[in-house]
């Protein structure tokens, strides 16, 4: 098996990471389906940011930017997470030495010998998953830049600093509020700018909201508050609330017709 490993990675099959403990499958991402699953470029996503072999992670990288460029029309490449791997620093393992190649297989066929002074290393596959219990998703989730979710940080102390509120610390359990609304609860960005925004601005709340994590937590007494149902726009939830406000008008002016007609009054 080590003999048969050692090909493999001066073939550029494989390629093992001795410091970190680590073996890519070069071809794995290409062939196992990962790409085309619904909901498993995530995974993939979320285990990209695990590796901790920097040669890996390029090696990875590039495979992906490839299947990018193969076959650009996959909707997984409009993903948050998975445009994190399609702009990461990428590098042919191809490119790699023959002589290079060789220590990095031979590599697998050494007992690996851990430092006691080192960080406790994490593997992954080309198939870019792991288990949880190599890795906590939370854990994960903080190493994956996140626009959307600084974009509704930087609204939420915009908001607050106005009101002459002091701006939250983006501690974990904000930074996971805004995730989690997001990932978990299945808001748009432009429904929770607009809570966000009507939250702060509203008398009674503006005292109560002054955290990402506190909004999360009110976020289902804010939208009754509101006036926003279960069935708010794709474009946000002011659509919705606009449709209410013209019901509400229709059936005033319409009992308002009732009551004229009953009075005799034209």
């Amino acid at each position: 098996m080590q003999r048969d490993a050692c090909e493999l990675a001066e073939a550029h099959f494989i390629h093992a990471d001795d410091a970190t403990e680590e073996v890519l499958v070069r071809s794995f991402a290409r062939h196992d389906g990962v790409i085309k699953h619904p909901r498993l470029h995530v995974t993939m996503a979320n285990a990209f940011a695990g590796i901790a072999s920097t040669d890996i992670k390029e090696f990875f990288a590039f495979e992906i930017q490839e299947l990018h460029r193969e076959q650009p029309e996959l909707a997984l490449w409009n993903h948050p997470k998975v445009q994190t791997i399609l702009k990461a620093k990428a590098r042919d393992m191809k490119g790699v030495s023959q002589e290079d190649a060789k220590s990095f297989g031979s590599a697998m066929a050494k007992p690996l010998v851990k430092d006691s002074n080192s960080v406790p290393m994490r593997t992954a596959t080309a198939t870019a998953t792991s288990s949880k219990e190599d890795i906590p998703s939370s854990e994960i989730s903080d190493e994956i830049p996140r626009p959307e979710v600084d974009e509704l940080h930087n609204l939420l102390d915009s908001c607050l600093a106005a009101n002459g509120s002091k701006k939250p610390s983006r501690n974990k359990k904000n930074r996971d509020a805004a995730r989690l609304l997001l990932d978990r609860d299945g808001y748009k960005i432009e429904q929770v700018a607009w809570m966000i925004r009507w939250a702060t601005a509203d008398e009674f709340w503006r005292a109560n909201i002054l955290s990402m994590s506190k909004l999360r937590e009110k976020f289902d007494q804010l939208k009754a508050k509101a006036g926003v149902g279960t069935k708010a726009t794709a474009a946000g939830f002011n659509g919705e609330i606009a449709w209410k406000k013209e019901q509400r008008n229709i059936h005033n002016a319409k009992r308002l017709a009732e009551a004229k007609q009953k009075l005799g009054i034209s």
